[in-house]
Order: structure tokens, then C-alpha cells, then sequence
């Protein structure tokens, strides 16, 4: 009786062992050109106010739908210039400066104790009154959005918040009052509502928490945040926090994919041998 088992012989898996190790680095390369995320979260301590920095740790997760990251940038003084900022996979982005100014960014804690995650970006604020700026120099993508988060304070008469302005883009944005308003988002990461009002009137009946700024380019931004006054001629712009995200070039996208499907295709055909 013959006792002989049949076998692959050992060699003939190098060729597909070297496929797999292929198509996990392409799908490596696409999933860092989809993840290149800087976040700022705006915690500014303050004796006016008796306030108390709010930061996230390395690890807290805080960020609208397809944009929640970890490694957010704690920036702990209500004027601030500086660079050594990370980006979601915890590397100092070389060259990039952020400067944020006045005349009137204070600070208020809106909640009195933060939790984690996404609570804690809404919780410590920039509380504009009137007017401030945040300039950006030395961004280094070629295209990216920019999403700016608002604390959605409302009163039982009226709303409050304002409008934000980049070159000659801008988005107005409150938390609305009664059946209409908004919250804060939770812990999990629920409850952002994007606000894509272009006017103050359309802002009061399409109240949100957060704004998106689509399809910038250039090395440099300058944001403009301004209060507006919504009704009960208290001005006041709740800004806890902002996220600049890469957006990787099309013809990166389609490469990867097509390496992707090649690659696929090939796998498939020498399983048939």
C-alpha cells in the first residue's frame, strides 16, 4: 500500500506570499494618504472666568464623522503663536505654524468638567465677543479642508454664535433655541450637526456645531471668526477647536486602486495553477 501524500511543494507559495506583502504595503500606502489629519483643540485657561485647561490625551478619539482622530494638539493660552504640532499619527508636521489672536479671544469653561474625547474639545472655549483670527503658514498638503467646531450655546429666547470666513467663503453657524437646537456631541462621537448656512437668517432656522471649509490650497490660511448678535444683543462665538485634513490628489487615489486591482487579479490567477 502506497503511502505517499500530495504537497504544494514549499516554493511554489514565494511567488504569492510576495503578492500579499505587496498589496498589504499599497494598502498601507492608501490608508496614510487618507489619514493625514492635524487637529487643535482650543483649551485656554483663564482667572477671568475661573477656568482650567480641558486637554485630551494622546489616545482620546474627538472629531466629526470621517474625521475622528486620535492625537489632537492642546493649545492652552487664549493668544497663542507656535509651531510643534502633530499630525493623527503622532509625527511633529515640520514647518507649520499656527497663530491664534485678538483683540477679544477669552476664555470660558461651558460645562464646568470635561469628560474625554469629543466633550472635551466643546468644553473650554474661545469666547469671542466680537472679533479673532487664526493663521495657519507652512500647511504641508496641496489640497485640504478645514472644520472648525462651535459650542452651541443656546438661551431659552434665542440663539447664539456667528459666522467664520475664509478668502471669500463664509459659513455662519449658532446652536439654535427651543425645538431646533443642537448639543454638544457626546463621548461616542455622535451628535455633530453640520451648518452649511451661507447667510445669519439661514443659520437661525439650520442651526449646527460645526463648519466645513472644502477644496483650499496654498501654504498659508487666515481664518476670520466674528460673533453676530442673534437676538438678545449678546454677541458670542464659542470656538473649541479645528482639524486640517489632507485630501489626497486623485491620481494618487486612482493609482493605489488600480496597483490594488492589479495586484488582485494577479493573486486570483496564480491561485488557479
Amino acid at each position: 500500500m502506497n503511502n505517499h501524500s500530495s504537497h504544494v511543494p514549499v516554493h511554489s507559495f514565494a511567488p504569492i506570499c510576495k503578492l500579499m506583502a505587496i498589496a498589504f504595503l499599497a494598502t498601507g500606502m492608501l490608508a496614510s494618504a487618507q489619514a493625514q489629519i492635524i487637529s487643535v483643540n482650543l483649551t485656554p485657561g483663564g482667572t477671568a472666568f475661573g477656568t482650567t485647561p480641558t486637554t485630551l490625551a494622546s489616545s482620546d478619539l474627538a472629531g466629526a464623522p470621517g474625521v475622528r482622530t486620535n492625537d489632537w494638539n492642546n493649545i492652552t493660552s487664549a493668544s497663542f503663536s507656535g509651531a510643534s504640532l502633530v499630525d493623527s499619527s503622532g509625527s511633529t508636521v515640520s514647518g507649520l505654524t499656527l497663530t491664534v489672536s485678538g483683540p477679544n479671544p477669552n476664555t470660558r469653561n461651558n460645562v464646568g468638567s470635561a469628560s474625554q474625547n469629543d466633550y472635551t474639545v466643546f468644553n473650554t472655549v474661545i469666547d469671542i465677543s466680537s472679533s479673532a483670527s487664526i493663521s495657519l503658514s507652512g500647511i504641508p498638503y496641496n489640497a485640504y479642508d478645514l472644520f472648525f467646531y462651535i459650542f452651541p450655546e443656546t438661551t431659552s429666547t434665542t440663539a447664539r454664535g456667528g459666522h467664520i470666513t475664509i478668502g471669500s467663503t463664509t459659513y455662519y453657524v449658532n446652536g439654535g433655541n427651543g425645538a431646533n437646537a443642537v448639543s454638544m456631541p457626546g463621548t461616542d462621537g455622535s451628535g455633530y450637526v453640520l451648518s452649511t448656512a451661507t447667510t445669519l437668517l439661514a443659520s437661525q432656522s439650520t442651526p449646527g456645531n460645526y463648519v466645513k471649509f472644502t477644496g483650499l490650497t496654498g501654504s498659508s490660511q487666515t481664518v476670520s471668526l466674528v460673533s453676530d448678535n442673534f437676538g438678545d444683543n449678546t454677541p458670542r462665538l464659542k470656538v473649541g477647536g479645528f482639524q486640517l485634513v489632507a485630501v489626497p490628489e486623485p491620481s494618487t487615489l486612482a493609482m493605489l486602486g488600480m496597483g490594488g486591482l492589479g495586484l488582485a487579479g494577479m493573486f486570483r490567477a496564480r491561485l488557479r495553477k
